[in-house]
């Protein structure tokens, strides 16, 4: 698993896709301002219905501050 995740880093790295939303320039604070939104947009999203494993609101809310950076 160690391996994909670096395989994964790497290309986005080569396609010059940011691993952080602060690479955006998008602040902490506006991150923790739009949480809710942001968790319930992607709860409500068509593909996040058909992904087999089914997230729920804490694990959106860890994986977006994850991406923070």
């Amino acid at each position: 698993m160690r391996q994909l995740s670096q395989q994964i880093r790497a290309l986005n790295q080569r396609f010059g896709i940011p691993a952080t939303l602060r690479e955006l320039n998008i602040s902490a604070h506006d991150v923790e301002q739009q949480r809710t939104r942001l968790i319930d947009a992607a709860l409500a999203d068509g593909c996040t219905a058909s992904n087999p494993h089914t997230p729920t609101r804490d694990a959106v809310s860890q994986l977006i501050s994850q991406i923070a950076g």
